[in-house]
């Protein structure tokens, strides 16, 4: 899928939600801008209710590894983010979830489950390389400070072993799947 791809589904699945909601806010569906944006990397989507726009990451559904179904996700993102610019104080709470559902969502969590080109920062164990867990890598080095790995029982740190000091099994598997960011 290509850019322009991106953007003719995009904005067919935002004429498609305009119609599904009430008379009085299909102007407002309709005027969402959407953008693609580079610099989401794990998030699918964002959703700014200040700008009234939708951002789509155009590195997770370009990915090679998403070819098959980069066309649904990104129709299921779009629904989830127009979602939250219509609950902009909800989260992902039942009110969402019930708008979420109105405007033709999918997904059975908030997540999306497509391949991402850099994993997010965290803080790691040295001893077998997994994630042990997420956080923002500007406080993953005092975190890692104070988290202990329960596989080696070793301190952890702030960035992931370099490629020699990892165990022999798939990169992929280094940081684990990550099953959200998205769709946020």
């Amino acid at each position: 899928m290509n850019d322009l791809d991106m953007l003719r589904i995009a904005k067919q699945t935002r004429r498609d939600c305009a119609l599904r909601v009430p008379y009085e806010f299909q102007e407002f569906v309709q005027s969402v801008r959407i953008e693609l944006s580079k610099r989401l990397l794990c998030a699918a989507g964002k959703a700014s209710a200040r700008k009234r726009s939708i951002r789509l990451s155009l590195w997770i559904f370009t990915h090679p590894g998403n070819a098959g179904r980069a066309a649904e996700a990104l129709d299921d993102v779009v629904r989830h983010e127009i979602a939250h610019l219509l609950t902009p104080s909800e989260g992902h709470g039942p009110t969402w979830w019930r708008c979420y559902r109105h405007l033709g969502g999918r997904s059975e969590n908030r997540f999306h489950n497509l391949v991402v080109p850099k994993p997010r920062g965290g803080i790691w164990c040295p001893g077998c390389a997994r994630r042990v867990a997420a956080c923002d890598p500007r406080r993953a080095v005092w975190l890692s400070l104070q988290v202990v790995s329960e596989c080696c029982e070793l301190p952890c740190q702030a960035n992931p072993p370099t490629p020699t000091q990892l165990p022999l099994f798939p990169l992929s598997t280094v940081g684990g799947d990550i099953e959200g960011g998205g769709a946020r």
